[in-house]
């Protein structure tokens, strides 16, 4: 949210948020089995589930979990409302990180589904291995820094804590009465 912040603030695009959460590998809390986008949107690496034995009810669990988070920070961030129509315009979605892009890929799937004329993904550090693939589903993909390998996105930043829901609307907050064409969307 502070990075899409910033690129709403200098494009002059009005910041609206996507929510995607990861689903969690049980035992495993950093490492992301998929990830669930609002829109009924989820992707899930059933091969990594299996490589860390994840039971099929397990897998389930965290799913459901996962959906859960998004459905509350929906309504936490905007109230349960849509996201805004955004046909024929241009998107940018910001993250501030993208280590394997199985968040970002879910909130491209949620994000396309508004019938948008171009989509930009854009973050300051994304492993190289992340924005090739994303690079297949957006129409650019922009970083500062694309290491080979990106253990964690926390090692890029020295605060790296984690925003509380009134942060969040707090951001949302700073550039949402613009008008424009463009929209950032973190």
């Amino acid at each position: 949210m502070v990075v899409g912040a910033q690129v709403a603030h200098h494009l002059g695009a009005r910041l609206e948020v996507v929510v995607a959460c990861k689903v969690q590998a049980p035992g495993h809390p950093e490492l992301g089995m998929g990830a669930v986008a609002e829109g009924d949107v989820r992707h899930l690496d059933l091969g990594l589930a299996g490589v860390l034995n994840v039971a099929p009810g397990e897998l389930r669990g965290a799913v459901r979990d996962a959906e859960d988070e998004v459905r509350r920070r929906v309504m936490a961030y905007r109230q349960g409302r849509h996201l805004p129509d955004l046909r024929g315009r241009v998107a940018f979605l910001v993250d501030d990180g993208i280590a394997r892009g199985v968040t970002a890929r879910a909130a491209i799937e949620a994000v396309k589904k508004l019938g948008l004329a171009r989509l930009v993904v854009a973050a300051p550090v994304a492993s190289a291995f992340a924005a090739d693939s994303l690079a297949a589903l957006a129409d650019a993909v922009v970083t500062l820094a694309r290491p080979a390998v990106l253990r964690s996105v926390s090692e890029w930043y020295e605060d790296f804590a984690p925003l509380r829901d009134l942060d969040v609307v707090a951001w949302l907050g700073t550039t949402g009465g613009r008008a424009g064409g463009e929209h950032a969307v973190a």
